[in-house]
């Protein structure tokens, strides 16, 4: 991902509480949702497969930052 100004953060990120309502709290959602932007995935990407297999990817993922990700070998990228 190119540098954007935004910090690097692990995808879990995405998970986290968004805290009390203010306008903080917008601005990081906000943030949020531009990483998911960021990411450029087509759309229906998993579509057709079972919650049960994409599990270990969703669990790798949300342990990892995006950089860690990038380091592995394509095979198991």
């Amino acid at each position: 991902m190119p540098d954007s100004g935004r910090p690097m953060f692990g995808l879990s990120v995405l998970k986290s509480d968004p805290g009390p309502v203010g306008l903080a709290s917008v601005e990081a959602e906000m943030a949020k949702l531009e990483l998911i932007r960021d990411l450029a995935l087509p759309q229906g990407l998993w579509g057709g497969i079972s919650p049960q297999v994409l599990a270990p990817y969703r669990g790798r993922v949300g342990a990892e930052s995006a950089q860690d990700l990038r380091r592995h070998a394509p095979r198991v990228r």
